[in-house]
This record gives C-alpha cells, sequence and structure tokens, in this order.
C-alpha cells in the first residue's frame, strides 16, 4: 500500500480519521534530517510487506 504524504494538517486529520480500524504507522520527518532520511527506505518497505497498516509520512515543517 503507498504510504501516505499529506500537504496540510487538516488532510492529516482526514487520512487518520478515515483509516477506520487499521492501526496507522506514522513517520514524522524533516527533509534536513539525516536519520529520517535514512529510515525513509526500511518504512516504504514496511508499507508494502504490511498492506493491512496505515502508513503515513508527515512532514513536520509543512504540518506542525
Amino acid at each position: 500500500m503507498p504510504v501516505a504524504k499529506p500537504q496540510t494538517d487538516a488532510e492529516f486529520t482526514k487520512i487518520i480519521l478515515n483509516a477506520g480500524t487499521a492501526p496507522c504507522i506514522v513517520d514524522f520527518f524533516a527533509t534536513w534530517c539525516g536519520p529520517c532520511t535514512m529510515i525513509a527506505p526500511t518504512f516504504d518497505e514496511l508499507s508494502n510487506k504490511y498492506p493491512s497498516l496505515k502508513f503515513i509520512k508527515v512532514d513536520v515543517d509543512k504540518c506542525k
């Protein structure tokens, strides 16, 4: 399942509320954060491995 990438707080809220009973795994990241960019490929792999979970990546500089 593709990773959701909300661009606003409202989009993030909508994704969470529409997830139903599916657990949400959220990666709060920043583009300038080294460890955040290092974990990104693993996060994407996990989203494909566990399609029943809702994976969300939130850029903390866009959604505050």
